[in-house]
């Protein structure tokens, strides 16, 4: 019988035409081990073909154009679809895997899953129910409760992130950053900058307090900032986790996650958006 079967699977065998490896008789014959492997290779190749004939369009197209890859202004949308596709792809695949870890019997919850589905936050609360779908007592939270206080958790983050930009804004007018002799040809009385403030861009002119032309003086704006960005981010740590038991999430897992969500955009934004402020605008 095992001969019959390698018989059948060499002349079933995987083509090189064919992107879906016959992973159902890999795993009769070579076990499941082995067929992960080539389930997971031509998940990858069925996957690969949508960047790779995406690149090959962009591609041709800056040929057709004779532009180099500086001057093509598809290759920054081609990079954020790639990175689309990078996040798609793994979930995608995670979704794949468990279908045929299920389907063969192989399955089983990692240490992270089990904290994640059923290590249940002391500080949970809710009203007693009975659980339509065990049939036991438990602690239940409506979802749409949890959802309204997203949006008000979402409000205040935006409000202190205004904060943290309007910051930013005096820091790069202080810096002289923001001035009309730092683009003439884009800033000027017609078309002036947005978050141009002139009492204060004027500080950064050659001998006033932060003159940009001194090489200590250009940093007392910058020291200012740095002391700004530190102290919200601390106020802000404090916040996030106030919001984020204020949610009351069932899981210790969902609660991290809520809180480094809330974390990372703010800190990040805080801490980044003034470079790409002067990178792209």
């Amino acid at each position: 019988m095992p001969q019959l079967r390698q018989k059948v699977l060499h002349k079933t065998w995987w083509p090189w035409y064919q992107l879906n490896p016959p992973v159902q008789d890999i795993q009769d014959y070579y076990g499941w081990e082995i067929a992960f492997y080539f389930a997971w290779m031509g998940f990858l190749t069925r996957w690969l073909l949508v960047p790779g004939v995406l690149g090959l369009f962009v591609f041709l197209f800056r040929q057709y154009r004779h532009d180099n890859i500086d001057e093509d202004e598809f290759t920054p949308f081609y990079g954020m679809i790639t990175f689309i596709w990078a996040i798609l792809f793994l979930r995608f695949w995670e979704r794949h895997e468990h279908r045929l870890a299920y389907q063969w019997g192989t399955y089983s919850l990692l240490q992270y899953e089990r904290q994640k589905f059923f290590d249940v936050r002391p500080q949970f609360f809710g009203y007693m129910r009975k659980s339509p779908v065990t049939g036991s007592v438990e602690t239940y939270y409506p979802p749409f409760l949890r959802k309204l206080k997203y949006i008000v958790s979402a409000i205040v983050t935006v409000a202190m992130l205004s904060v943290a930009f309007t910051v930013m804004i005096i820091s790069l007018n202080l810096q002289g950053y923001i001035h009309p002799t730092s683009k003439p040809t884009g800033w000027n009385k017609e078309s002036p900058h947005p978050f141009h403030i002139r009492e204060l861009s004027v500080l950064s002119e050659q001998g006033q307090i932060f003159d940009s032309n001194s090489w200590w003086r250009s940093l007392l704006p910058v020291i200012l900032h740095v002391i700004c960005i530190s102290t919200l981010n601390a106020i802000y740590r404090v916040v996030a986790e106030a919001l984020s038991n204020w949610e009351n999430h069932e899981t210790t897992i969902e609660h991290r996650n809520s809180l480094i969500l809330k974390r990372f955009l703010f800190e990040a934004f805080d801490c980044y958006v003034a470079l790409f402020y002067l990178a792209f605008y």
